[in-house]
């Protein structure tokens, strides 16, 4: 049933200067002079909201959401006529602090990416300091907080703010390993396509230094799996020597390099052994 004489209120809500991030599940209300409740709404996901039937009067429109602090606005409606209101709401907003640290030493870990997101929604970027500390302020909710550094495996973490509390996080992160993997073959001499070369003694050093050591299997396989990186090498680069050695083969030496910009670094090495001269 229609009102004579009535009119209507559509408008907009969002954060303030984020249109068009708007927000959805704000309750309007229509409030009269003596604080009746008239009529109310909710807005929809592209936070927008519509109030009809209205009868011709001065009114109190009021915006209400848990997250963000109630906004009143005055608003007159003439007969048979449509005002718009748009109108930004401030968060309800809490403190978020938390350092991140090696999970083997507990040391902090400096210049750690922090992204804070709301389900697939960035939030916030930030990067610790030289404690491993950061700090952010954030509208009260649910939130992910996940941590990037090259050389290390991303961590993540759950946290729920509240109203003008201080929420503190602390997070561990798991140092990144290299692999070291290929085959080794040699050539024989009736035939040009190389054949794999099993028991020979891969050598892995570090500054000169013998840190592990494997043999190839029948296919010529050889892996070393959790390499320790650098980290605080200045090129994101961690650097071995690969030695090879088999009886009756000349043996042979290659670099190997492990770059830390993945959780976890993979090289593959590739070795044609040649026989010894007769």
């Amino acid at each position: 049933m229609s009102i004579p004489n009535s009119g209507a209120v559509v408008g907009l809500i969002g954060l303030p200067g984020s249109i068009p991030f708007l927000l959805s599940q704000v309750t309007i209300k229509v409030l009269d002079n003596e604080g009746h409740l008239v009529q109310e709404t909710v807005s929809n996901k592209q936070g927008l909201y519509f109030l009809h039937q209205i009868p011709a009067g001065s009114y109190t429109l009021l915006f209400e959401h848990e997250n963000y602090l109630p906004v009143s606005k005055s608003v007159t409606i003439p007969p048979l006529s449509i005002q718009s209101i748009n109108v930004e709401l401030q968060p309800r907003t809490s403190l978020v602090t938390g350092v991140v640290t090696w999970e083997i030493t507990n040391q902090p870990i400096t210049d750690v990416t922090i992204l804070i997101r709301n389900g697939i929604i960035p939030i916030s970027r930030l990067t610790t300091d030289q404690n491993g500390k950061f700090e952010v302020q954030l509208p009260v909710g649910d939130y992910n907080v996940d941590c990037y550094k090259p050389g290390y495996f991303r961590q993540s973490a759950e946290v729920s703010l509240v109203e003008n509390e201080i929420t503190e996080i602390d997070i561990q992160m798991q140092a990144a390993s290299g692999i070291a993997i290929g085959v080794v073959t040699y050539k024989s001499e009736n035939s040009t396509i190389p054949k794999p070369l099993e028991n020979v003694e891969v050598q892995l050093l570090a500054d000169e230094q013998i840190v592990a050591s494997t043999r190839t299997n029948t296919i010529g396989l050889y892996i070393f799996n959790d390499l320790e990186l650098d980290l605080n090498s200045n090129n994101n680069t961690t650097e071995y020597i690969l030695k090879f050695n088999k009886d009756g083969y000349q043996t042979k030496t290659y670099p190997l390099k492990l770059t830390h910009l993945f959780s976890t670094s993979v090289s593959i090495q590739n070795i044609n052994l040649e026989k010894n001269a007769p």
